[in-house]
């Protein structure tokens, strides 16, 4: 090696090693856990009777609200009921707090921050959880509130009200759609494009990437022509557009795709290496991986904690009481393994869902059954007559 040579790399190994280098150099960020793993749920359940009417049931399997409606819906602390084609709200003793007067969607009811959106004609307003039309219903279009705050348009107006009704955003600019906020910033769009802006409507990224992901500890995964990347809320490049795909944030790392999937951290570097042909998310604990068309589970530092052996590890809700629905054939039926990899409940049904509050949800051939996490059933009482 010439002398030149070994000077160049001498000078080179001292700035890499230098105070100022130093400085710049990126430190992987933390970023909170989307993953709820909630032992916590609504105190009632929807069940429907065999009859096909619906009513509410405590976690030991009693009628609390006998099934006299077309269907139900429990969530967020809110109870709603269908009579007649319409909506309203009950208290936990069965009486209207809203007569039916409303349209919801009960598959995806817009229920946060003690808020319904619900739509009374043609027009969106809001009802609070004592029943009463809290915001009236004046709105063409009307989102879930975050953080206080919920995206709502009239005419083609897009802008942002507070829990009294009041305006509380008006975006500097006119966007074809506003997101809900997360950590003070919502996500917008124009002409198919992704910005970003603040609670005082400000422009923080102005539309110009082809897709942005809700900040997460300041993350943010855009898309830039066909390639993805992480900026920060003033849309500068943390992490390059190198990748194939990346999805959110989450314990600090995020899965993303070159090839096979793996997982990165905010700086960019592999902490698991994209050795997996798909994933989910750390949501609440381990992430689901597959391999060679079998699905296991890992931990961050890439340990397998469960060696990739079933057909189906249903992870898309994360982690709910510890457990997850899996399927030791692509088409078989459902059980539940822990965070473990253990299974608590064998695979012998046609679908699974964990409810939180440490109730299961199962359906078998025509019938429904609730249990508890050990597997054993709940005898659900006797509808009244």
């Amino acid at each position: 090696m010439s002398l030149f040579r070994r000077m160049g790399l001498l000078m080179l190994a001292a700035n890499l090693s230098s105070p100022a280098f130093a400085q710049n150099a990126c430190v992987p960020r933390d970023t909170p856990d989307i993953g709820v793993d909630n032992s916590k749920s609504d105190p009632l359940n929807r069940w429907c009777a065999e009859e096909g009417k619906c009513g509410f049931i405590n976690a030991q399997g009693k009628w609390v609200i006998p099934p006299k409606y077309e269907d139900a819906v429990a969530s967020e602390g809110f109870l709603a009921a269908a009579q007649d084609g319409v909506w309203g709200f009950l208290n936990d003793k069965g009486d209207w707090i809203a007569q039916p007067a409303y349209d919801i969607d009960p598959d995806d009811p817009p229920f946060a921050e003690g808020m319904a959106a619900v739509m009374a004609g043609e027009k969106w307003g809001y009802v609070d959880r004592t029943g009463k039309l809290a915001i009236e219903a004046r709105f063409d279009e009307a989102q879930i509130f975050s953080e206080g705050l919920a995206a709502v348009m009239v005419g083609e107006k897009r802008f942002y009200i507070d829990k009294t009704g009041a305006t509380a955003v008006e975006p500097k600019e006119a966007f074809d759609y506003l997101d809900w906020f997360s950590e003070g910033v919502a996500v917008v769009t124009k002409d198919g494009k992704y910005g970003l802006i603040d609670k005082t409507g400000a422009v923080l990224i102005e539309p110009k990437f082809g897709w942005l992901g809700a900040s997460a500890g300041g993350l943010l995964v855009a898309q830039q022509g066909e390639k993805y990347g992480v900026v920060d809320k003033t849309g500068t490049w943390l992490v390059k557009p190198i990748y194939e795909s990346i999805d959110g944030f989450s314990q600090g790392v995020a899965p993303a795709q070159l090839g096979k999937w793996g997982f990165i951290d905010s700086c960019g570097k592999w902490v698991v290496q994209a050795e997996y042909d798909e994933e989910t998310n750390f949501d609440g604990g381990p992430a689901t991986v597959q391999k060679n068309g079998k699905w296991g589970l890992i931990d961050k530092s890439g340990k397998e904690i469960l060696k990739p052996q079933f057909a189906r590890i249903n992870g898309e809700n994360g982690w709910i009481d510890g457990v997850m629905p899996f399927a030791r054939e692509e088409d078989g039926p459902e059980g539940l393994i822990d965070k473990t990899g253990k299974v608590v409940v064998d695979a012998q049904y046609d679908s699974v869902l964990p409810l939180g509050g440490g109730l299961i949800w199962v359906y078998q051939g025509e019938d429904e059954k609730l249990l508890k996490l050990d597997g054993s059933e709940i005898a659900i009482e006797q509808a009244p007559q």
